[in-house]
């Protein structure tokens, strides 16, 4: 995503804001949690408990996991999101040129599911190692998922004020039996691979977009 941000934000003279969105989510969900394993139960936990990296008012802050609780409509469909982990923090340091007043990272969910992490988190108390625990045994997991993906930037645009945005669904392969996630994470890792034997990613500099969806394992990110 942050490759994508910032090629979005070379449209614009003054940046106010980068919206970073993803979340990888089951294709039907039937529980009350609104959601099923689909990866590593500890990387997904991690996200709900560590700070998260963020600019607000132009000052990069460690904002707290589960707040900046947001609703959006994405496609016509109506979806959560709210703080995590791991998403913003080497981008913020590369765009600090920038002279941006807001970046956020958070993750999509289905409506009512941080609800449920909330309730187990700050109701019942639950520690990391408790919630991973429980989630492991407890939570079903499930291959039929997709990963959405919505990145947007507002800003000045020949003086006036605009939106770019990028949004893709990206689903699995139940032939290969290949989830979505598994998919997004292998493209990313192998296009970047790809980019340094290419000789095509530079010291502190962000990768260009281009670059990244020049190769076949890049493409599956192209607008």
């Amino acid at each position: 995503m942050g490759i994508i941000a910032n090629y979005l934000s070379t449209f614009f003279e003054e940046i106010y804001e980068i919206k970073l969105r993803v979340g990888a989510l089951p294709i039907t969900a039937t529980n009350h949690i609104q959601y099923y394993l689909s990866w590593s139960p500890e990387g997904l936990v991690n996200e709900y408990y560590r700070l998260c990296p963020a600019i607000i008012d132009g000052i990069s802050v460690l904002a707290e996991p589960l707040d900046g609780y947001e609703f959006l409509t994405l496609d016509g469909i109506g979806y959560e999101a709210f703080n995590t982990s791991g998403g913003a923090g080497d981008l913020i340091s590369k765009l600090k040129h920038k002279n941006i007043k807001k970046l956020t990272y958070k993750t999509i969910r289905y409506p009512g599911h941080r609800d449920q992490i909330l309730f187990l988190k700050e109701d019942l108390r639950l520690s990391k190692e408790e919630m991973i625990e429980l989630l492991s045994k407890q939570l079903p997991h499930n291959h039929d998922d997709v990963v959405i993906i919505f990145v947007e930037v507002i800003g000045k645009q020949n003086g006036q004020l605009r939106r770019e945005t990028y949004f893709k669904k990206i689903y699995g392969d139940r032939d290969l039996g290949i989830s979505a996630i598994q998919k997004t994470t292998a493209a990313g890792v192998v296009s970047m691979v790809d980019c340094y034997l290419n000789e095509k990613i530079k010291k502190d500099e962000i990768v260009r977009y281009e670059d990244f969806v020049s190769n076949k394992y890049g493409l599956m990110y192209e607008f």
